[in-house]
C-alpha cells in the first residue's frame, strides 16, 4: 500500500480546507441589507467532491464557525453540515455535485431555513422569504464555483491520493455539464453585480428624496416660526408707538389673532404677570383668578426681564387649554421710554404642522416627526402613533446591514432589523426633523427585483443549455456514426448523414482521411503479405544484431532504458510468483552539469564510466539489473532482495562514489562526484507498472536533492511486505 506524504493525508487536507473556508467566510461580500455573498463554503464542497461526506463534515464545521461568530445563529451548523453530508453521499452514489446541490436546496435546505427563521429568530416575517432566496442563490454560487474548480483542476484529485467513484459519461453529457456550470456561474454573478448596482442606485435616489423632503419641511418650519416671530415683534412695536387704550388694545389683539390663525391664543400681560387682554376673549372670561397669572412661565420671564424676543420649548397650555404649544413672546415698552410695562405672547398651533405632512408626504408612504432640543416630541405623523411631549425613544438599527441610508426603530427597540430609513434636518433653534420611509417596502422591492432577474437568469440558462445540448449532439453524432462503422468492421463508404452542412469540417476531414487510409491499407495488404516472408528472414538476422545494441548503453556498457523497462515486467513477475520483495532505485549524480562545464564532456563521460564500473562490482548477481536510465540518471532493479539491508548497502555505495578517484583524461585533474539516491522497497505485488514504482522512487530522489544531495532516501512499504 502506498503511504501518502503528510501534506496529502485526507484528514489534514480537510482541516486545511476548513481553515481556508473559515478565513474566507470571515470577510463576506456585502450586497444589500443583511444579504452577504459567502464564498468560504466553496472549500467544504470541494472536500465533499474529492474525499466524501465525513471529511466534508469536518471541513464544513470548521468553515461555518466563522459565520456562527458573525451571525450568532446556530442554524449555520445544522444547515451547512447537512449540505456537506448530502453532497458527499450524493457524490459517492455518482451524482454530479451541482445536481445534488440543487436537489438539496429545493427539497431540504430552503424549507429548513424558512422554518428556523420563522420559529427561532426575531427576524420579521416579511423579511424571511428574501433571506431564504438569498441563501439558496448564494449556495448555487459556491457549489458551482467548487464544481468548476474540480473540472478545470484535475491535479486536485491526484493530490488527495484517492478518487471517489465517478460515472463515465459521454462527450455530449460532459459538454452539457461544463456549459451548465460555466453559464450558471457567469449569469448568477452578473445578476448579483447588476442587482448590487441597481439597489445602490435606488438607495441613492431614495436618500436624495428623503434629504430634499426633510430640507423642504425644515425650511417650511423655519419660515412658519420666523413669520410668527415677526408678527409678535411687529405687533409689540406697533403697540409701543400707538399707545392704545385697553379697549383699543383688545380690539387690536383680536384683529391680529384673526389675521394670524397659526396662533391658538394670544395674550397681553402687565408687569405683574397678570393677563389683561387675550384672544379669544371668551378664554379670558373663563379664566379663574390663579390662571390669570403667568409670571411663572419662561416666556414671560425671558421677555419681561431679559427684554428679548423669545420662543419657548414645547409645553402644555394652562387656562386657555391643555394643548401642546410653543410660546412666542416679546416685551412691551412705554411709548415715552425704554421701560418694560408688559409682555405680548402668542401660542403657536403645532397641529398646523400636519399641513406640511399633507403637502410633502401625502403621495408617499413616508412620515415625519419633529423633536425639540430636549428630544421631546413636538409633532408626529398619525401613522407613527407617537405620544406628544414625551421624550422620544428610538434606536439606530441595522448594525449588520449593508445600506447607504441610516436606519432606526421606533417600536422594536431591542431588534436590529430596521423599521425605517430616514433623513434628519436640524433647525437653527436646535429642533430636529426626521423624515422616515418604511424599510419593509424597500426590501420587498429588492426582493421582487431579485426574483425577476433570477427568473430571467433561469430562462436564459435553460435556453443556453438547450443550445449547448444541440451543439453537443451536432459534434458527437457524426463521431458516433464513424465509431459504429469501424466497430462493425464495415467498409467506410459515402454516408449522407456525414455530409450535411451541420457536420463540423474537422469531422468531415477525419471521415475522408479514414476512408483514404482504409483504401490504402487494403491496397497494400496483398503487397505486404508477399514481402512479409522475405522480410521476416532479413529482420530476424538484423534483430539478432540489433538486440545487442538495443539493450546496451555504448558509453557505460550498462543496460539502456529500453532494456530496463522491458526487463522489469519479467523480474516483477518472477518475484511476485515467489512472494519475494524487490527494490527499484533511482540514482542521480549531483551537479553533473557543473562537471561537464568545468571538465568538458570527456570528464563527464569518464565520471559516468567510473561510476558504472563501481556499480558493476557492487551488484554481481545475475538477477540484478543496472541501467543508464537517462543522462546522469541510473536505474537499479534489485529482485529478491533483503528489504532491511538495501538502505545500508545503498549508503555504502553512495560513500564509495564520493571516494572515487576520477582523473580527467584531458588535463589529468581530479574529479569529485557525489550521488543522490531515491529507492522504493516493497513486495513485488505492489504494482505491475514500473511507472508506479518510479513515481515513488523519483519522489524520494527529489527529497534527497532537496535535503542537500549526497544522501539516500528509501521508502520501505511495510504493509506490502506483510
Amino acid at each position: 500500500m502506498t503511504h501518502l506524504p503528510w501534506y496529502r493525508q485526507p484528514l489534514l487536507l480537510s482541516l486545511m480546507a476548513g481553515l481556508i473556508g473559515f478565513a474566507c467566510n470571515s470577510f463576506p461580500i456585502p450586497l444589500f441589507a443583511n444579504v452577504q455573498l459567502v464564498l468560504g463554503n466553496t472549500f467544504y464542497v470541494l472536500v465533499a467532491i474529492l474525499l466524501g461526506p465525513w471529511y466534508a463534515l469536518l471541513a464544513a464545521a470548521t468553515s461555518v464557525t466563522s459565520l456562527m461568530l458573525q451571525w450568532d445563529s446556530p442554524h449555520v451548523y445544522l444547515l451547512f453540515c447537512l449540505e456537506a453530508l448530502a453532497l458527499g453521499f450524493a457524490r459517492q452514489r455518482r451524482w454530479p455535485a451541482f445536481y445534488a446541490g440543487v436537489c438539496f436546496w429545493l427539497l431540504l435546505g430552503m424549507p429548513l431555513i424558512y422554518v428556523y427563521l420563522l420559529f427561532f429568530s426575531d427576524l420579521p416575517s416579511e423579511y424571511i422569504p428574501f433571506v431564504v432566496i438569498k441563501q439558496s442563490v448564494n449556495a448555487m454560487v459556491y457549489i458551482t464555483l467548487a464544481c468548476l474548480i474540480v473540472l478545470v483542476t484535475p491535479a486536485l484529485k491526484r493530490l488527495t491520493g484517492r478518487q471517489l467513484p465517478a460515472k463515465r459519461s459521454g462527450f455530449g453529457e460532459q459538454l452539457f455539464y461544463s456549459f451548465l456550470l460555466l453559464l450558471n456561474l457567469s449569469l448568477m454573478l452578473s445578476t448579483l453585480v447588476f442587482n448590487y448596482y441597481w439597489v445602490n442606485k435606488q438607495q441613492q435616489i431614495l436618500g436624495k428624496h428623503l434629504h430634499e423632503t426633510g430640507k423642504n419641511i425644515g425650511l417650511a418650519v423655519e419660515h412658519y416660526l420666523a413669520r410668527h416671530q415677526s408678527v409678535i415683534a411687529t405687533a409689540a412695536e406697533l403697540i409701543k408707538h400707538s399707545a392704545p387704550s385697553p379697549d383699543e388694545l383688545q380690539r387690536m389683539l383680536s384683529r391680529l389673532h384673526k389675521l394670524n390663525p397659526g396662533f391658538l391664543t394670544m395674550l397681553i400681560a402687565n408687569g405683574e404677570g397678570n393677563i389683561v387682554q387675550a384672544s379669544p376673549v371668551s378664554g379670558l372670561k373663563a379664566l379663574k383668578g390663579g390662571d390669570k397669572r403667568i409670571n411663572d412661565r419662561d416666556y414671560f420671564q425671558q421677555a419681561f426681564f431679559n427684554e428679548r424676543l423669545f420662543i419657548s420649548p414645547v409645553f402644555l397650555g394652562r387656562g386657555f387649554g391643555s394643548d401642546a404649544i410653543v410660546a412666542i413672546s416679546s416685551p412691551l415698552y412705554l411709548a415715552t421710554g425704554p421701560q418694560v410695562i408688559g409682555v405680548l405672547e402668542g401660542s403657536l398651533n403645532l397641529n398646523r404642522f400636519s399641513e406640511l405632512d399633507n403637502d410633502f408626504l401625502e403621495q408617499t408612504n413616508q412620515s415625519m416627526f419633529i423633536v425639540d432640543e430636549n428630544m421631546r416630541l413636538i409633532y408626529a405623523s398619525k401613522t407613527l402613533a407617537l405620544p406628544k411631549l414625551e421624550r422620544l425613544n428610538y434606536r439606530q438599527s441595522g448594525k449588520h446591514y449593508s445600506s447607504l441610508l441610516p436606519m432606526l426603530n421606533l417600536k422594536a427597540l431591542d431588534n436590529d432589523s430596521p423599521e425605517y430609513v430616514y433623513s434628519q434636518y436640524r433647525l437653527p433653534n436646535n429642533w430636529q426633523i426626521f423624515v422616515l420611509d418604511p424599510y419593509a417596502p424597500l426590501l420587498h422591492e429588492v426582493e421582487r427585483q431579485f426574483i425577476f432577474t433570477f427568473a430571467l437568469l433561469l430562462l436564459f440558462l435553460l435556453l443556453s443549455l438547450l443550445v449547448a445540448r444541440v451543439v453537443g449532439q451536432r459534434l458527437t453524432k457524426p463521431l458516433e456514426l464513424i465509431s459504429e462503422q469501424l466497430n462493425k468492421g464495415m467498409r467506410l463508404t459515402e454516408d449522407k448523414r456525414l455530409d450535411g452542412h451541420n457536420v463540423p469540417v474537422e469531422v468531415t476531414h477525419l471521415y475522408s482521411e479514414l476512408k483514404d487510409s482504409q483504401r490504402q491499407l487494403m491496397a497494400h495488404q496483398l503487397d505486404l503479405e508477399e514481402k512479409v516472408i522475405i522480410r521476416t528472414l532479413e529482420l530476424e538476422q538484423a534483430n539478432r544484431k540489433l538486440k545487442q545494441l538495443a539493450q546496451t548503453d555504448p558509453l557505460t556498457g550498462l543496460a539502456n532504458r529500453r532494456h530496463a523497462e522491458a526487463s522489469f515486467t519479467t523480474l516483477q513477475g518472477l518475484c511476485q510468483r515467489n512472494h519475494e520483495a524487490m527494490a527499484v532505485v533511482l540514482m542521480d549524480l549531483d551537479f553533473f552539469k557543473r562537471i561537464n562545464d568545468e571538465f568538458g564532456h570527456l570528464g563527464g563521460d569518464e565520471t559516468l564510466k567510473r561510476v558504472a564500473d563501481l556499480l558493476k562490482t557492487k551488484f554481481k548477481r545475475d538477477a540484478d539489473l543496472i541501467s543508464r536510465y537517462g543522462g546522469e540518471e541510473l536505474l537499479l532493479l534489485l529482485p529478491m532482495c533483503n528489504p532491511f539491508k538495501i538502505e545500508p548497502y545503498l549508503n555504502e555505495i553512495r560513500q564509495a562514489i564520493a571516494e572515487l578517484e576520477i582523473i580527467n583524461p584531458e588535463d589529468q585533474r581530479r574529479i569529485s562526484v557525489t550521488a543522490s539516491i531515491g529507492a522504493l522497497i516493497a513486495n513485488a505485488s505492489y504494482s505491475p507498472s514500473l511507472e508506479v514504482w518510479l513515481k515513488k522512487a523519483d519522489a524520494n530522489l527529489y527529497q534527497a536533492k532537496s535535503e542537500g544531495r549526497n544522501r539516500v532516501i528509501c521508502t520501505l512499504s511495510a504493509q506490502d511486505l506483510g
